[in-house]
């Protein structure tokens, strides 16, 4: 088995300075003057030349607000994920993200979170190369063309066991520990075999350093709309259990396989709400396809899935586990610790 250790904030990466005299891309700009810095947190072997040289549109493979993302295939046949921050220093989100992406994922091993392989940097860019993830986001094959891959139940909950150790490890097995802050369906990345890995780590706070600087408090609320705990918006404390409750939706999520703010759950209602009402208005003692009866998955459960009567059961423990999780109190939510060892474990009784 594994072992996967603590770690200190002062992570180990190798650094070495490159001189830009000799890299010509249009990315960064044409025939350059100075250095940049190239810190590597993996065994691999590349050259910066190479990453910039592949920067290029035919290797887009994703945009969001904090930049792109490029597949890139190095010379040594290992293809892997390069994301290229907007702006530079001079943009304070943009080193934000390129910190809390370095300084998080440059120092953590885990077989569920994203592997950081290297970081490129000087005055005008920022450069975070990962390993790839051959299936994309769990968002993405929920929702778009990969869905076939997710038709079998029994592939959903081992995704959800393998994120919920990924974010136990971030929770409880970090020193000091770690709050990813955006936790959702999209910054869970599936490899080649479906395996989880929680990625995007740009709003991530370390709760030692955040409560040191004001009692866990933020200046402005992080995350995406749909998966931010109540709580969240008007506290804007850091702790574990926004973690919690946004990962409770992606568990809705894999079991519905409805995005968080569906247009079919009608005005003003979230996954939350309707799966919850769901499970309130379920008649006691009803039978069918419904596990022991605490609630009539028929309603529930994603079209796309043709469940055996035992997973239904194991969707019901899921779900289960789900209401827990975004129950209105943080209090009243499970550690990510507890919620790996009540999917692990036997089927819950039904939630109050």
């Amino acid at each position: 088995m594994e072992t996967f250790h603590s770690y200190s904030l002062r992570f180990r990466g190798k650094q070495r300075v490159v001189s830009q005299g000799q890299i010509k891309s249009k990315i960064f700009g044409g025939k350059r003057k100075g250095q940049w810095k190239t810190t590597i947190f993996q065994s691999i072997l590349f050259s910066e030349e190479e990453i910039c040289a592949s920067l290029k549109d035919e290797n887009l493979i994703g945009t969001g607000g904090s930049g792109r993302v490029y597949k890139v295939k190095l010379k040594t046949g290992r293809t892997v994920a390069v994301k290229k921050l907007c702006g530079g220093r001079r943009e304070p989100e943009t080193e934000a993200i390129f910190q809390s992406e370095v300084e998080t994922l440059g120092g953590i091993r885990h077989c569920n979170i994203v592997k950081l392989l290297f970081s490129c940097s000087d005055e005008d860019f920022r450069v975070l190369v990962y390993e790839y993830m051959e299936n994309g986001s769990l968002g993405e094959a929920l929702q778009g063309d990969k869905g076939e891959g997710l038709l079998d139940w029994h592939r959903r909950f081992k995704i959800a066991v393998g994120a919920a150790q990924g974010l136990a490890y971030l929770h409880h097995d970090c020193v000091p520990a770690i709050v990813h802050r955006d936790v959702k369906s999209y910054n869970i990345l599936l490899d080649e075999e479906f395996s989880p890995r929680i990625a995007d780590f740009g709003l991530a706070k370390t709760l030692k350093r955040e409560v040191g600087e004001g009692d866990g408090f933020m200046s402005r609320v992080a995350g995406t709309y749909g998966y931010i705990a109540p709580e969240y918006a008007y506290t804007l404390k850091v702790t574990e259990k926004s973690d919690v409750y946004s990962f409770g939706v992606v568990l809705m999520e894999l079991v519905t396989g409805k995005r968080p703010n569906d247009p079919s759950f009608g005005e003003n209602r979230d996954i939350v709400k309707w799966v919850t009402e769901a499970a309130l208005s379920a008649p006691e003692g009803s039978d069918g396809n419904s596990g022991s009866g605490c609630m009539d998955l028929d309603q529930l459960v994603d079209p796309k899935l043709n469940p055996s009567t035992g997973d239904y059961e194991e969707i019901e423990k899921v779900l289960d586990v789900a209401l827990l999780c975004t129950a209105a109190f943080p209090v009243k939510r499970p550690s990510m610790r507890r919620v790996v060892e009540l999917l692990k474990g036997h089927t819950l009784a039904c939630t109050e």
